[in-house]
């Protein structure tokens, strides 16, 4: 897999490409739908990028608990992972627009969907990868100093170098002109 430019129109973005399994080495990126999650998918664009490596996102999702009614109240699984398809996939072009405006990279990114404990599917992928990306959602000015619980665990428990991505300092929620630049 090629970490080149496709393209730096933004009609042609490229759309991911879904896989079950990364690229031996890639860069694996976890995404949310968050302002972090997409400053990681940016930071590992540009490591990948630098490094001559792929690219893959991994969208995880928690199924919600199961009553047992005589009514349908659960998505299917498949409509889950059709939704974390699509949801990837508005992300994933988002960024790359916003890059190809830029002038920088748009590479192909792997998309991986699954289901469980993002902290354990991360650190699942990591096995195989050379660096793991995730973004960091602040809560505030005292929260903001601590690392999230996807974060920490990564962290601690995943086999390859980890990058935790700070969301744009003018995008976080509570920002002070008195908060330290420095964190």
């Amino acid at each position: 897999m090629s970490t080149e430019t496709v393209s730096t129109s933004t009609d042609s973005v490229p759309s991911p490409q879904i896989v079950h399994q990364p690229t031996a080495r890639a860069v694996v990126v976890g995404l949310d739908a968050s302002v972090g999650s997409r400053a990681a998918l940016e930071a590992a664009c540009d490591e990948a990028q630098m490094r001559g490596l792929p690219i893959a996102a991994a969208m995880v999702w928690t199924a919600p608990e199961v009553w047992v009614t005589p009514y349908p109240l659960v998505p299917s699984a498949q409509a889950m992972r059709a939704a974390a398809i699509d949801l990837a996939t508005t992300e994933i072009r988002r960024v790359l627009t916003a890059r190809a405006r830029r002038g920088a990279s748009t590479p192909v990114v792997e998309l991986i969907t699954a289901s469980g404990p993002a902290a354990v599917v991360l650190e699942r992928l990591s096995a195989g990868a050379t660096m793991l990306v995730v973004g960091h959602r602040g809560r505030g000015a005292l929260a903001s100093r601590l690392i999230g619980s996807v974060g920490l665990s990564t962290v601690v428990h995943s086999r390859c170098s980890v990058l935790i991505v700070r969301e744009p300092h003018d995008q976080r929620p509570g920002v002070d002109e008195h908060e330290s630049h420095a964190t």
